[in-house]
């Protein structure tokens, strides 16, 4: 199991260049609850930049909803956010990205990410990082 961001889930729903890579990982993964609001949002901006079709929107947005809870288990960002809020300071890093590195951190489980920010980030706390 590893804990999976909106950037590397995000990709895997908009089924990105190098999305393939991710699969295997989403299969059986955790997450914050927040990452839904984050995937939504990409897929909104998908549509608005031409991207994708209305159509295509709904798809997306239905294929993520059947993940959760199934291949995806979500923890409440209120128990993890004071941690989180400690390591965003540490690391100089929005709340929002220090999330999964907080979660991953009390899980202890790897942290499957595209942003390379938030990837070295996430190794200067001791969580191992996983880029597809």
């Amino acid at each position: 199991m590893i804990v999976i961001d909106a950037s590397a889930l995000a990709s895997f729903i908009l089924l990105e260049p190098g999305w393939e890579r991710i699969a295997p990982y989403v299969k059986h993964c955790a997450s914050v609850d927040h990452v839904v609001k984050e995937v939504t949002n990409t897929i909104w901006k998908a549509y608005v930049t031409g991207r994708i079709s209305r159509k295509n929107v709904e798809e997306k947005h239905k294929v993520l909803m059947k993940l959760i809870g199934v291949n995806i288990k979500l923890y409440g960002e209120e128990q993890i956010i004071f941690d989180t809020l400690r390591l965003s300071m540490e690391l100089k890093l929005p709340i929002y990205d220090t999330l999964y590195i907080a979660l991953a951190k009390k899980l202890k489980l790897p942290l499957l990410t595209l942003d390379l920010k938030q990837k070295r980030k996430a190794e200067k706390v001791n969580v191992k990082t996983i880029t597809p």
